[in-house]
């Protein structure tokens, strides 16, 4: 016992002494919002999620905001990625953003026949003889020996020319694409935008303009361009490798200042001896006190046509998938109808408030989530449902296609003119107290399932 006194004052002594007072600190900054506003950048462009489309490098009035060492801006996404809560910190006033894609990198051949290459960040690297360089069999690079260059070799003067750079990896080498007449990186974008200090803005670049893609290899000959098409080395004029009709991003962005989120209140739950909700208290056999539902935010972001943004406005409705009941304004809500509106109407460009919308967890003992459905009516400027007869060009022959029917909810062709259903959307997982930024985006008309300009869609973040 006396052995085990000692060994405790001593534990004790130990602990107390291990204790300190010192702040923890991280390596941050801490910006002014006196001349510092706060964006997050959306790329909400009708067109499909691909390659073609993506950023993968962004600035902001000359800072390098985001590179794909990090992550990419994607069609229907935003950044920072990670975490959306999270903001870029710009100085307040006009923004310049710039968005760049990439291309492959081909040994370039100098006039001494030497051969050199940029990097992901423009920089030169002479090839030197004795570098270990790596090919794959189908680049053709004859070896000194004869035999065709497969994997890692030692460079000994071989022909280099119109072939790709490959890393240790034998993966074709990309960087962002360079513009050799004025050798510097090119980007595909630029677009202006003014914020405001110490304002939070969501920042959406969406408009359209038919480009020639720069997402293939190219080089420089007397000037001009030459395009590889289809990775074999053979250089063309034109290019022609991707979709027919190519588009890029044009135009200035759109800001709209985030509004606070609103304080959730709660509200008490009671379920039945199967643990499923109840309001009827002869069947309550417990309850709990809970968030009464999620935070949502809708964007309309929605095209008529490719480059036409649709010119009506959106109205929200989640499903309601509670009991039949009547909500504090005395409206009568139907268990399984579309009756329970998110917001005011809210037109292209723009987003309605935030609303809390009721949900209930799906049973008792389970995480505080549920499925929620949604859909949506066209109203005009006044808030009048627009029927069917007031869309030109309603009839339709195009799959995917998304109209209007006379009492003003959305629908979708599922064939070549022949049905037609609801257009409805869902996500499976809302949890309770959390809040949602969703977007009704893509092309109301002409739209494609496949590379070319994406139908309707409503991608969601979430915010907190």
């Amino acid at each position: 016992m006396k052995y085990i006194k000692y060994l405790t004052m001593v534990l004790l002594v130990g602990m107390f002494t291990a204790c300190s007072d010192r702040d923890v600190t991280f390596d941050t900054t801490l910006l002014d919002s006196s001349t510092k506003a706060y964006v997050q950048i959306f790329n909400m462009a009708p067109i499909a999620n691909s390659a073609n489309s993506y950023a993968f490098m962004v600035e902001i009035n000359g800072v390098e905001y985001q590179n794909d060492l990090a992550s990419i801006l994607l069609t229907r996404n935003g950044i920072p990625s990670g975490g959306t809560n999270l903001f870029f910190g710009v100085d307040a006033g006009e923004l310049e953003i710039k968005l760049y894609g990439k291309e492959y990198v081909i040994y370039d051949k100098a006039a001494d026949g030497s051969y050199s290459y940029r990097d992901r960040f423009g920089e030169v690297h002479a090839v030197k003889t004795g570098d270990v360089l790596y090919a794959i069999a189908g680049d053709n690079i004859t070896l000194k020996s004869g035999e065709i260059a497969n994997g890692a070799f030692t460079y000994a003067g071989e022909d280099l020319e119109n072939k790709f750079v490959r890393d240790e990896k034998y993966n074709a080498t990309e960087r962002v694409i360079w513009d050799y007449a004025n050798n510097c990186n090119a980007p595909y974008y630029v677009g202006r935008v003014n914020v405001q200090a110490g304002k939070r803005y969501h920042v959406f670049i969406h408009d359209l303009v038919k480009i020639v893609n720069d997402m293939y290899t190219r080089k420089l000959v007397g000037g001009y361009y030459k395009y590889d098409n289809n990775n074999s080395g053979a250089f063309a004029d034109t290019q022609y490798k991707g979709n027919t009709e190519n588009m890029i991003l044009n135009g200035a962005p759109i800001a709209v200042e985030m509004d606070e989120i609103p304080a959730m209140k709660n509200t008490t739950n009671g379920y039945n001896e199967s643990n499923v909700y109840t309001t009827d208290p002869a069947e309550i056999v417990t309850t709990d006190v809970i968030g009464e539902g999620v935070n949502i935010k809708f964007y309309n972001f929605m095209y008529e046509d490719k480059t036409t943004p649709f010119r009506y406005k959106l109205q929200a409705f989640f499903k309601n998938q509670l009991l039949d009941d009547t909500d504090e304004n005395g409206v009568h809500r139907v268990k399984g109808a579309y009756d329970i509106p998110c917001g005011k109407p809210f037109g292209f460009g723009e987003a309605c408030e935030w609303t809390t919308v009721p949900l209930r967890k799906s049973v008792y003992n389970s995480s505080a989530y549920n499925r929620m459905d949604f859909a949506f009516k066209v109203v005009d400027d006044n808030g009048n449902i627009i029927g069917d007869a007031d869309i030109v060009g309603t009839a339709s022959a195009n799959v995917g296609d998304t109209q209007v029917d006379e009492n003003g909810w959305l629908y979708t062709y599922n064939a070549a003119g022949s049905s037609k259903s609801f257009f409805w959307d869902y996500y499976s997982t809302y949890y309770i107290g959390r809040a949602y930024m969703m977007f009704a985006v893509g092309v109301r008309k002409g739209g494609t399932t496949g590379t070319n300009y994406a139908v309707v869609a409503t991608p969601r973040w979430t915010s907190q």
